[in-house]
This record gives C-alpha cells, sequence and structure tokens, in this order.
C-alpha cells in the first residue's frame, strides 16, 4: 500500500512545533540522507 502526505499532513500527525525551509510537493518515501531523492523524507538530527 501507498500513501501519499504532503509535508503539512505529516506535520499535523508528528505535531512538529519547528519547521525550516518549505516543500510544496508530496512526500512519497522515506530514505536515509545518503538516499534520499526527490519527494521523500528524511530527518537530521544535530543538537548543539
Amino acid at each position: 500500500m501507498q500513501i501519499i502526505l504532503s509535508l503539512n499532513e505529516i506535520i499535523e500527525l508528528i505535531g512538529s512545533p519547528k519547521t525550516e525551509g518549505s516543500f510544496s510537493g508530496s512526500i512519497t518515501g522515506i530514505a536515509s540522507l545518503e538516499s534520499a531523492q526527490s519527494g521523500d523524507l528524511s530527518f537530521l538530527g544535530n543538537r548543539k
């Protein structure tokens, strides 16, 4: 099963209080930073 969500829909689902950047397309996959392609959601955690 494939689910396609907008970035705003994902933000609403996880309740993220902080976002950076912009993206107007749909999220169609999840991938590591090294292998992410257009439409993939990825994550970088870096506490300063």
